[in-house]
């Protein structure tokens, strides 16, 4: 039995470093192979499942977040089966994002309070893997003989948005279940800080200026809030003579993202600013209401025929899930998302340590407003693993989070 049980326990660690180093990334720059190790990930998911499970750690929040997968999965496949079409990767994908997110969930409530504390752990050491190679992703292409479809800091993400939200997730960690070192803690923080800064992301950088803000509100640091808003304000035209100058010879594209960043710090919200996220946002509407109260299908605001393309040529989608969910499925999995996320703030908020459970969430979230592949991007689903988990151990009076970091 003891032998079994280490074995779940070693799957479940690999899980978390596949989804945390993102590996999957790691094996594609070295091989060329997408998906290369999709086929254990799934087999290794459904191994911790089936030995973990049970119906006595059901939670309201992991129940509503099954309830709306299935929904979506429901919703969106119908009009295609209708249609005579199916559309298996994206089937295959979402499914694959409920098996691995309910096995991780199962597993570190199986282990308790430990075993949350064991996972936030690795998560931090891994996030502080992923940063120091956001800083040194031209070196990884050099290894890898890889080259990266951006100027921007990806590191093993490819993606710099999904380095940026990894980013996110690791300060979030740091701040609330640091160590009992403020010198450590400090340099953790400038790693990740840093490997933000050189993705370059405009939602990054306002996410972070949004949670920065309510952390000292929260902690009544009222005045560290006045102080961090001043220097902002007098850093702004050293900034500006920085883009302007160029000492640091940033590319034309670094250089006009940070022009952006500045603009939705000084309130100017348009198309521009938001990457054309406005228009695609208005063109989703306009497609929902031609199938509302239903939906058009699984991948139909994935990528909107007709619409605009990225500079591969391909189509774009509605970067939005909200929107996505609601186009694709309909009204009812929309309510089903809405409730899912309402019961999990609810029981963050209650938990006895609301700040990191509210701040992953708010990442989440913050992410689904401005993308809409957030539910099949395994970081994301390691995440709501351990935040579903970390509500139903709260739930269930388990839950000892470290408190060095809640001062």
């Amino acid at each position: 039995m003891r032998s079994w049980q280490h074995l779940l326990d070693g799957v479940g660690l690999f899980l978390v470093v596949f989804a945390g180093l993102n590996v999957a990334g790691i094996v594609q720059m070295a091989t060329g192979i997408e998906g290369g190790l999709s086929a254990i990930v799934f087999a290794c998911s459904l191994l911790l499942l089936a030995g973990c499970a049970s119906t006595k750690w059901l939670d309201p929040a992991y129940s509503w977040f099954v309830i709306f997968m299935v929904a979506y999965l429901l919703g969106g496949l119908a009009p295609l089966v209708m249609d005579g079409v199916f559309n298996a990767p994206r089937m295959i994908s979402y499914g694959g994002t409920v098996i691995f997110s309910s096995a991780l969930y199962f597993w570190i409530v199986q282990r308790g309070a430990t075993g949350l504390d064991l996972v936030l752990r690795v998560i931090q050491v891994l996030f502080l893997i992923d940063c120091i190679a956001v800083m040194n992703t031209d070196s990884l292409g050099t290894i890898f003989a890889y080259d990266f479809p951006t100027e921007r800091g990806t590191g093993f993400f490819h993606n710099p948005n999904e380095s940026a939200v990894m980013a996110l997730y690791a300060i979030v960690l740091i701040v609330t279940t640091g160590g009992a070192s403020a010198r450590l803690t400090a340099l953790k923080l400038t790693i990740v800080l840093v490997a933000l800064a050189l993705t370059f992301s405009k939602t990054g950088f306002f996410l972070l200026a949004f949670l920065g803000v309510l952390y000292l509100l929260v902690r009544r640091f009222y005045f560290t809030l006045v102080v961090a808003i001043l220097t902002g304000i007098a850093a702004l035209p050293s900034v500006a003579y920085i883009v302007s100058a160029n000492p640091f010879d940033m590319t034309e594209d670094q250089r006009h993202r940070i022009e952006q960043i500045l603009r939705v710090f000084a309130g100017e919200i348009d198309n521009q600013v938001t990457t054309g996220r406005l228009e695609l946002w208005s063109m989703g509407l306009e497609r929902i209401s031609k199938t509302f109260p239903f939906g058009g299908g699984i991948g139909s605001l994935h990528r909107m025929e007709g619409g605009f393309t990225d500079l591969g040529g391909d189509w774009l989608g509605v970067h939005n899930t909200f929107l996505m969910v609601l186009g694709e499925s309909g009204l009812v999995p929309f309510v089903m998302l809405l409730m899912f996320v309402f019961v999990l703030a609810r029981s963050a908020f209650a938990s006895l340590r609301p700040l990191a459970l509210v701040g992953i969430l708010l990442v989440f979230v913050g992410d689904m407003i401005v993308s809409h592949g957030v539910l099949a991007i395994r970081l994301h689903g390691l995440m709501l693993a351990v935040l579903m988990a970390a509500c139903a151990l709260q739930n269930r009076a388990q839950l000892r989070l470290p408190r060095a970091g809640e001062r």
